[in-house]
């Protein structure tokens, strides 16, 4: 007999199978977020059908049970937004100024990713402790947003003062 197993922990048993007969009816598991559905495993093989491969499939002697297999989706991405900002840690003037976006694709669903801040010409990432480098997130269907702080070089800011300074 063939049995379908979709989550791991349900059993559905295809009642009017036949020994030597195919299995045409099996079911289509639903996949949880973040998921595709690949295909069955046999419990008796170490491979993976399709559902077509499944449907050719001939029923032996003894129970089979089909569990269903689920792979991460691999195409989710996030973004790494760079925003400047006072000494302080603080937005300039009370507002967000975003200096570079990048998109970063082709991540694993429910993958623990750790995202160092880029090196930016004429700025310095902001950090207390150096612990603002690097951040830890899990990829999710969302596009997420990792934002890193930066602060004009020192010397970067000392010429733009003393340029003023001159103009005037």
């Amino acid at each position: 007999h063939g049995y379908f197993n979709e989550k791991g922990n349900t059993t559905i048993t295809k009642e009017n199978q036949l020994e030597g007969t195919v299995l045409s009816d099996a079911p289509v598991p639903t996949a949880n977020e973040g998921y595709d559905f690949k295909g069955w495993k046999p419990s008796n093989r170490d491979v993976s059908l399709t559902n077509e491969q499944l449907k050719a499939e001939k029923v032996g002697t003894g129970d089979i049970t089909y569990t269903a297999v689920f792979e991460p989706q691999k195409d989710k991405k996030y973004t790494i937004k760079m925003v400047q900002v006072n000494k302080n840690g603080k937005n300039i003037a009370n507002n967000e100024f975003v200096i570079k976006t990048e998109k970063i694709t082709g991540q694993t669903y429910d993958a623990d990713v750790t995202v160092s801040a880029p090196e930016l010409k004429n700025f310095d990432v902001y950090t207390v402790n150096g612990e603002e480098s690097k951040k830890k997130i899990k990829i999710n269907s969302e596009n997420q947003d990792v934002e890193f702080k930066y602060v004009l070089k020192a010397d970067v800011e000392n010429s733009i003062k003393n340029k003023i300074k001159a103009d005037m």
